[in-house]
């Protein structure tokens, strides 16, 4: 009003040629007017940062603040658009408050998918407010912890009932949330130790019946196959050594008893009776290698117990008994023969 008060006074001077004093006028309704306008700045850009910090705090106390703000904003610069934003923003705050507390509330709570639900509301009330656009990205990043050690606990709970294959899969869920984590691989990692310590173990356990029932062949060949897994396991070294004897030894009477007619081969014979040795000086010997024992001395024993053989012809055919004797033609004759295989052949003139 002062300012416009000089204007007035700046005409009415220059009206009676007081053209000095008009300008002295003019220059003062000029400098009232810019220290106004100076002014009005000041207090807009004040109320700007007042009205956003108040809504950024967020408080009950804070909504009046927030209006107040956005009122002298607006009566400044009705067309700033800051302070459109302002009016706007200030307008919704109680709105944003209440989502923002039911949110809190949840959280503290541990309801991880209700709290987020207010606050994804609240960020939709107030894109612009940091704080909550912080406490969606905080309660998502809790609900995705929350699933990480869901998936880590299932794994861990199925190690401890050695479930390997539900334990990986579990683990493998927890790697895809959060990739490379170094707990996944180390957990990972003891699945497969358990399960391989687990599968030597009942390998082991199985070698040692196989050994019991005497079953070398079986024995050797499971302690062979835990060494191509595990070159480094101690107690399978050593018990190899001595099971592969016994299977050998297994393997050479069990030959010999399937076809004992190869005994009439001296060479055999002489093998075989060595073999008897080898049995017979092994301790505590189970009940297999006692009857193969048993039954190898027998077959030794018939090995040079000649038979009577009977052989029938028509009289007219020439027989030879190859490394025995030419017997001629017969209709039946009978001789004794140890046990083994021969051949027999006859020639007859035009046959």
């Amino acid at each position: 009003r002062q300012a416009l008060a000089l204007v007035d006074q700046g005409d009415d001077q220059y009206g009676y040629g007081e053209y000095r004093d008009a300008l002295a006028s003019y220059q003062g309704s000029l400098e009232q007017l810019q220290a106004l306008e100076r002014n009005g700045q000041i207090i807009l850009e004040e109320a700007l940062v007042q009205g956003n910090s108040a809504i950024e705090n967020a408080q009950p106390a804070d909504i009046a603040r927030a209006l107040e703000a956005a009122a002298t904003a607006m009566a400044i610069a009705p067309e700033d658009a800051r302070g459109q934003k302002l009016n706007q923003r200030a307008v919704q705050l109680e709105r944003l408050i209440i989502a923002l507390d039911n949110g809190e509330q949840r959280l503290a709570t541990g309801e991880l998918a209700a709290a987020k639900a207010y606050f994804q509301q609240a960020v939709s009330i107030d894109g612009l407010h940091i704080k909550a656009a912080a406490a969606l990205a905080a309660v998502d990043k809790a609900i995705t912890e929350q699933r990480f050690r869901g998936h880590m606990s299932d794994g861990f709970e199925a190690l401890d009932n050695n479930q390997f294959a539900a334990a990986t899969n579990a683990f493998n869920r927890a790697g895809e949330i959060y990739r490379n984590h170094p707990a996944v691989a180390q957990a990972l990692s003891q699945v497969a130790t358990k399960e391989s310590q687990i599968s030597v173990s009942l390998q082991m356990r199985q070698a040692a019946e196989f050994e019991s029932s005497e079953q070398w062949q079986q024995a050797l060949e499971t302690y062979q196959t835990l060494l191509r897994t595990d070159p480094s396991l101690v107690e399978a070294k050593v018990k190899i050594i001595i099971v592969t004897v016994r299977a050998s030894l297994d393997s050479q009477l069990k030959a010999v008893l399937a076809d004992p007619l190869k005994l009439w081969d001296s060479n055999q014979y002489n093998s075989a009776q060595r073999m008897l040795q080898d049995a017979a000086g092994i301790a505590n010997p189970g009940p297999v290698l006692n009857q193969q024992i048993a039954d190898l001395k027998t077959v030794l024993q018939r090995s040079t117990t000649a038979v009577d053989v009977v052989l029938q012809s028509n009289n007219q055919t020439e027989v030879t008994l190859y490394r025995v004797a030419k017997l001629g033609a017969f209709e039946q004759t009978a001789l004794q023969l140890k046990p083994g295989r021969y051949i027999a052949a006859g020639t007859r003139m035009g046959y």
